[in-house]
């Protein structure tokens, strides 16, 4: 049997630590002297900290709410007049490297249509430059993207970059003034060469491969890939206002 002193030993003081009110007095009695000037909370009402939490949560909650409303009311970004394109090969005829290679088989047009992006590819193959069958064919392989929710700018430069390391590690960039908004060309000392433009939501790469001696006539002499750049550049300055129509 549990004797009368256990018992009261359990309530000796005042109920247990589970009894005491929140700021460490017994719900019935008095708390401990705080001294003169001190504030004593009603009990049963919440304390100053509690309410700055309460004001706290609510304005963090009503900024990620105004966040929130102003990223949907933007909407995606502008896209400058763009447009996707379903045959790169017809919109973007490379008349300038047309001038220079002679004219390209019918191109090989591929393309895919997304809400988020739309991209358009095309391969062009060039008659070989000697009669004799002694050279490769020059060819370009030209992508052209519409970036319609993100920007691609923040990343266009990185990206570009990686391509090139990827070619040839350490490679550097050249910068092409007077192409779109910003401009890139790597390869350009080799037997290809990639430029790289970005305007506004649209970016383009055009890849260049001229003709090079083949092993059964190694004594020929490849296009002249300055030339070819050069007409590259006005090509993809046409396309950006042909893709913008």
């Amino acid at each position: 049997m549990i004797s009368e002193p256990e018992l009261a030993g359990a309530d000796d003081s005042g109920g247990g630590r589970w009894a005491e009110g929140l700021d460490g007095q017994a719900p019935d009695g008095p708390g401990p002297d705080r001294g003169p000037g001190a504030v004593r909370e009603s009990p049963g009402r919440p304390g100053v900290r509690g309410w700055l939490w309460a004001v706290g949560g609510g304005a963090v909650a009503s900024a990620i709410w105004a966040g929130g409303l102003w990223a949907y009311e933007a909407g995606p970004p502008d896209t400058g007049g763009y447009r996707a394109s379903r045959d790169l090969c017809t919109d973007v005829p490379l008349r300038s490297i047309t001038a220079i290679l002679g004219m390209p088989e019918p191109g090989l047009p591929t393309s895919t249509t997304h809400p988020d992006r739309s991209t358009a590819a095309c391969q062009y193959l060039f008659p070989p430059p000697g009669k004799d069958g002694s050279f490769d064919r020059p060819g370009v392989h030209l992508v052209y993207t519409l970036h319609r929710r993100t920007d691609p700018g923040p990343e266009f430069e990185a990206a570009v970059q990686a391509r090139a390391d990827r070619e040839k590690p350490g490679a550097a960039l050249e910068t092409v003034d007077g192409l779109g908004e910003r401009a890139y060309v790597h390869g350009a000392d080799s037997s290809a060469a990639t430029l790289h433009v970005l305007d506004g939501q649209a970016t383009l790469t055009l890849s260049l491969t001229t003709s090079a001696p083949t092993r059964s006539d190694p004594t020929g002499v490849p296009t002249d890939l300055t030339a070819v750049q050069d007409s590259a550049v006005q090509d993809l300055r046409a396309a950006l206002d042909a893709l913008r129509s």
